[in-house]
């Protein structure tokens, strides 16, 4: 059975009545948000309600009658819980002997009545009825729920109601409040001797101080507060008890002499303000007050209505002040950051408008809304263009909301300040996250190149301009020149720092070959070159040149210069590679004079080098220069024989002997070279000859090269050791 959505008291009975002659057993569910309560009827009476919490406890109800002691009930709870016998409350007193079993029925009565009573001041009820025993129609309830037991005539219950109704609305009209603090007019023997007068008004009267509230009294009163305000609404008509004017009420919650305690000062100033009160003060003293009782949310709606009356009363002062005591105690209420931001805007207050700002930005952020966190955050900025945690902040709320580009120049807003206040370390992570966000962003990676070379980053500054040259190409123009100028421009700005530009050098070099001005990469190589060796980094130097022989493979300068640094570093072979490509370019190019100086460096670098010896010796013999020739040419036959070569060996001892036959020791070499060759003699006594001659002559050179595999294999190895010991002795330190 589903009733309406409002019943007055009246369709509430009604509702019973009927209930009552259709079907006699059943449940009545009534339901109210969260609240829930059963009455299980049978018979037409009401024989029990089914509560999840009951706000009428049994024992609390019989402490009020008077009829138990408060130490008492704590003693047989106490014992209900170690027991294992789990009866009812009310059994357990009458058990005890503490309780008649008359008492008992009585307060239970009484329960049951204000049960029932608190369901006709539900809002918006609805109802179900369950037809049948609760035991077959609804088994859970009374396992899930407390019962509060007593059988009633559901007459009987409206009565009850009507009337307990109509007490209340009167003594409403004589006690609207229970924060009313009452006044006694009269010595305490009038109430003794007064024939209307009951004991119970003299407790009553006994605890009237002019300070305690009608809800205090329900607290020290070991009375039902119903026969409370039936005794005060007594009091009040014989006119020996007055309430106290609002004026009153300020006077003393806000005294010192002495000052209530914060519970009730708070009830105070609360029912003043209901009677009229509206000083400005009355709301500090209750925000106080509740933050002493530790109730912060109450605390914070206090100070932000006494900040809106202080904006009201333009008294701006007091308004920012109520407006940051809520924030002090809700660092997240966003109304109270909103409130203080409009107080500010309306003084003209920029500096702390931006600070309020990037508060509000933070709640906003914590609430999800990146969006309004970033647009709190830009007019901060605005505001505020010094302000380092406004600008940091905004960056985060832009990141926050995936707005990348807007980030990203935020966080060079915040690396630029930090640079300028010698925050380097916080500007270089403030450039690298705006790179991050916008890797697309020419801005953003010229300020972190400008970072890394401030620092001597040229490492990270390098790697950085790879990046950044596709960009600056990208919108750099149809202009033929603009490639060259940024990339000139990056040069000089690593000059103007005096940073180590060699490996930033390498990447410029390899960016402008990319945009085709290979001449541009090739200066910057030899100028690298330059600055590397005059540093005595020659390793740097040999990969610039290097670079630059790969870009102009066959510059006359760049071979020299390599050849140059090469020698500097002792890299024999290197070196002579280069001398070797030197005298190849001028052969081509029909210098003989240069190619032989060339040759000649080759041999300085490399004298076993076969090929250049020939060269050198054609050379001279086209010169006519035969008797140096011959010498070149005897040279080189020694590289023959020492290798293993006899038949070249005998050509060019022979070619020697045609070039200066007046050389005895060319015939010489030549006639042990033909005896080996030939096989006219014993080719081991034929190798010691020839060692014997290289000894006889001082030439420990030949010596060496001899007797070293795989030049010959003609030599007992005791002769080799001791010929290679001699020659070794003899060249000292330069071999």
């Amino acid at each position: 059975m589903q009733g309406r959505d409002t019943l007055d008291v009246f369709d509430f009975g009604t509702l019973f009545q009927s209930l009552v002659r259709t079907m006699k057993t059943g449940t009545l569910c009534v339901l109210s948000g969260e609240a829930e309560k059963y009455l299980y009827m049978n018979g037409g009476k009401i024989e029990a309600v089914f509560t999840s919490q009951s706000r009428f406890l049994l024992g609390h109800i019989l402490v009020h009658m008077r009829a138990l002691e408060p130490v008492d009930l704590e003693s047989v709870l106490e014992r209900q819980k170690s027991s294992p016998e789990r009866r009812p409350l009310g059994e357990g007193l009458v058990a005890a002997g503490l309780i008649e079993k008359s008492i008992l029925d009585e307060a239970i009565l009484h329960q049951m009545m204000e049960e029932l009573l608190e369901l006709f001041y539900w809002e918006s009820p609805r109802y179900r009825f369950y037809p049948g025993p609760i035991d077959e129609t609804l088994p859970e309830v009374p396992r899930r729920l407390n019962r509060v037991g007593a059988t009633l005539p559901v007459d009987e219950i409206l009565l009850y109601v009507t009337k307990t109704m109509d007490d209340i609305a009167r003594f409403q009209a004589v006690c609207p409040s229970l924060r009313d603090v009452y006044l006694p007019l009269v010595e305490i023997d009038r109430i003794r001797t007064h024939p209307d007068c009951t004991p119970d008004d003299l407790r009553i009267f006994g605890l009237l101080d002019g300070r305690r509230s009608v809800a205090d009294l329900f607290n020290d009163l070991i009375m039902i507060q119903y026969e409370v305000m039936e005794r005060l609404c007594a009091l009040r008509r014989l006119e020996f008890i007055r309430p106290l004017e609002w004026r009153e009420l300020v006077e003393l919650a806000t005294g010192e002499d002495p000052p209530p305690p914060p519970a009730m000062r708070l009830g105070m100033i609360t029912r003043a303000r209901e009677l009229g009160a509206s000083d400005l003060s009355l709301w500090v003293h209750s925000a106080r007050a509740l933050e002493s009782l530790d109730r912060a949310g109450e605390a914070i709606e206090e100070w932000l209505e006494f900040s809106s009356r202080s904006m009201d009363a333009g008294q701006t002062a007091a308004a920012i002040r109520g407006a940051r005591a809520a924030i002090r105690l809700g660092p997240d209420h966003l109304p109270a950051f909103e409130l203080l931001l409009s107080i500010q805007v309306a003084e003209g207050r920029e500096a702390r408008e931006a600070q309020v700002l990037s508060e509000l930005a933070r709640i906003h952020n914590a609430a999800g809304n990146a969006g309004k966190a970033a647009e709190a955050l830009e007019r901060a900025a605005e505001l505020a263009p010094r302000n380092e945690s406004v600008l940091l902040a905004r960056a985060a709320s832009y990141e926050s909301a995936g707005i990348s580009m807007t980030a990203g120049d935020s966080y060079l807003d915040l690396g630029r300040l930090r640079a300028r206040t010698g925050d380097l370390h916080g500007a270089g992570e403030a450039f690298a996250k705006a790179v991050e966000l916008c890797p697309a962003s020419v801005r953003a990676r010229d300020a972190l190149i400008g970072f890394h070379i401030h620092q001597g980053e040229t490492n990270h500054a390098a790697r950085e301009i790879q990046d950044l040259i596709p960009m600056l190409l990208s919108v750099g123009g149809d202009e033929q020149d603009e490639p060259a100028r940024v990339l000139q421009s990056l040069r000089e700005r690593l000059v103007e720092a005096e940073s180590q530009a060699e490996p930033v050098v390498f990447y410029l070099a390899d960016a402008a070959v990319q945009c085709g001005l290979s001449g541009f990469a090739v200066d910057l190589m030899k100028e690298a070159t330059a600055v590397a060796r005059a540093r005595g980094k020659l390793g740097i130097a040999a990969r610039a040149v290097t670079r630059a022989l790969e870009l102009r493979p066959r510059n006359l300068s760049l071979l020299s210069l390599a050849a140059e640094v090469h020698s500097d570093r002792g890299d024999a072979d290197a070196a002579a590679i280069r001398h070797r490509e030197l005298a190849t370019t001028f052969a081509s190019l029909g210098d003989v004079v240069r190619q032989e100086e060339a040759l000649r460096d080759l041999l300085a670098c490399a004298p076993f080098d076969a090929r250049g010896i020939a060269v050198l010796a054609e050379l001279l013999i086209e010169r006519g220069a035969t008797v140096e020739a011959a010498e070149e040419t005897f040279r080189l036959g020694h590289l023959h024989y020492a290798a293993g070569r006899i038949r070249e060996a005998v050509e060019s001892y022979d070619g020697a002997c045609r070039l200066d036959p007046s050389e005895s020791r060319y015939g010489r070499f030549l006639s042990v070279a033909l005896a080996e060759l030939l096989g006219n003699g014993d080719s081991v006594n034929a190798t010691e000859s020839i060692l014997a001659m290289f000894r006889e002559q001082g030439d420990h050179l030949a010596v060496l090269q001899a007797t070293l595999p795989p030049m010959t294999t003609g030599l007992t190895p005791p002769i080799r050791r001791s010929a290679v010991r001699e020659s070794y002795q003899k060249l000292g330190k330069l071999f």
